[in-house]
């Protein structure tokens, strides 16, 4: 018996294979040609510019920092911490550990956080809300006082060493 159920074990293997693609007794039409794409130069997209925020001339910091940290809550509080301690991963944002001078300025850190964050979907916020986030991190880190009437110009005139 058992030698009959090998037999037909084998036959059944031989006989599929026989008629698998690729076996001279299938015959599999070829693949149509790919047509290539016309080619046509693609230049790289032009370098923007500088980002430049948007004015809030004479709102107080402690305005714009408010809804700052309700933004810093939903957009970068889930890689940077809920208070902006930062992560094995992510640098502080606010507080001894921050980092904040590689920028040298204002205007250095609104340019990168503006082009790069939240990761993953860099851009994607309003001009608005990144000067928000940006007065936020100046005012948690004692670079501007509650009082200080912001005006997106002077950026680049708060330095950013302590």
């Amino acid at each position: 018996m058992r030698k009959y159920v090998l037999i037909v074990v084998l036959a059944a293997i031989i006989i599929a294979g026989l008629f698998a693609p690729g076996c001279i007794f299938v015959q599999t039409p070829p693949a149509p040609p790919v047509t290539p794409l016309p080619s046509s130069p693609v230049a790289p997209p032009p370098t923007p510019p500088v980002s430049q925020p948007p004015a809030a001339t004479g709102v107080p910091a402690s305005v714009l920092a408010e809804e700052g940290k309700n933004l810093f809550a939903v957009n970068c509080a889930s890689c940077h911490g809920d208070v902006a301690q930062g992560t094995f991963k992510t640098p502080a944002l606010i507080g001894f550990n921050a980092q904040l001078g590689k920028y040298s300025t204002a205007q250095g850190l609104f340019d990168f956080i503006s082009r790069q964050m939240p990761l993953g979907a860099a851009g994607t916020l309003s001009k608005e809300a990144y000067l928000r986030l940006l007065v936020f991190c100046l005012l948690q880190n004692g670079y501007v006082s509650p009082s200080t009437p912001i005006d997106a110009g002077q950026f680049s005139t708060i330095k950013l060493v302590k």
